[in-house]
């Protein structure tokens, strides 16, 4: 065998090898995230004759102008609210909405005359409202949505009108028991009887009394669930909307608000108090007698209070 070493050639002299047809693969990307800048332009000098304008148009058409003053607000809000340099619009007609209006006009009016003619007719329009109500509900959040845009894209509203009621009737079925049980506290009883309709308004004070107190319990629950379902039906370009809202939080912001409101009641009880105190020690020096001690005390409390 000869010791000649084989020619050689250099890899970039090489031919490319034919590995036949080649197969792109997508390399998976995590999805990014970017906060949008939020906005609000509008001046309360501005909202102020929009407010004033629909306000006297309210009261000149006893009323019936409501749709178009909320069109107008609503035109005026969006429009001042940027999110990414874009402003939000509303479309909305506002003749469409004076349906809608005037068919809540006839239900509730419908409510309230029924409470001046019998009790028992007055829980058989609540029912029907309360039958009707989520599914009004929806279709207002599905016109609403449907007349939003931003950067010239339509928002929509996806939520089922199961869920409507799932989170409706949480807070309609308990005022349907309370109606029933007045109802039925009043049935029978002569209205120049006395003795008889002050012992029935007491049972119904009583009853309505508990009853309130375990609604106010569960109205932190109830809003949750309510809020739940409107959020999670936003929809807008392909997106979805998510709330993660649990009742603590909201359980949390009642009790504030219902600790502020005692606490008022109580200084209000206390002041009350006071004036009298006053009103009786100064009775012989102030000019109308313990009246006009108690009115000048309770001033002096409602200063110090404030102060």
């Amino acid at each position: 065998m000869s010791d000649t070493p084989l020619p050689t050639a250099d890899a970039g002299s090489l031919p490319p090898a034919d590995h036949g047809p080649t197969l792109a693969v997508p390399v998976a990307h995590e999805p990014v995230s970017r906060l949008l800048p939020l906005q609000f332009t509008a001046s309360g000098s501005e909202y102020f004759r929009i407010w004033i304008v629909n306000l006297l148009l309210i009261v000149l058409t006893l009323g019936f102008y409501m749709p178009f003053a909320k069109a107008r607000r609503l035109r005026y809000f969006y429009a001042n609210t940027v999110i990414d340099g874009h402003p939000l619009a509303f479309h909305g007609d506002p003749w469409k909405m004076l349906r809608g209006y005037v068919l809540m006009l006839l239900l509730f009016g419908g409510y309230s005359l029924s409470g001046h003619l019998s009790s028992w007719l007055s829980v058989a329009v609540f029912g029907l409202l309360a039958l009707l109500w989520p599914a009004l509900w929806r279709s207002s959040l599905r016109f609403r949505l449907s007349n939003t845009s931003w950067r010239g894209l339509r928002f929509a509203f996806e939520g089922d009108l199961k869920g409507a009621y799932r989170a409706m009737l949480p807070l309609a079925v308990p005022t349907l028991l309370i109606l029933v049980a007045n109802a039925i506290a009043l049935q029978g009883v002569d209205p120049e009887d006395t003795k008889a309709m002050s012992d029935a308004m007491l049972k119904v004070a009583a009853w309505n009394g508990g009853a309130m107190l375990v609604l106010m319990a569960m109205l932190p629950w109830s809003l949750t669930q309510i809020k739940r379902y409107q959020h999670n039906g936003y929809r807008y370009a392909g997106q979805v909307a998510r709330m993660l809202l649990n009742p603590g939080p909201v359980y949390a912001i009642g009790g504030i608000a219902f600790a502020i409101l005692l606490g008022g009641l109580v200084a209000i009880v206390v002041l009350v108090m006071l004036a009298a105190v006053i009103g009786g020690a100064l009775g012989s020096f102030v000019p109308g007698g313990k009246a006009g001690a108690m009115v000048v005390g309770g001033v002096v409390m409602a200063l110090v209070f404030l102060g």
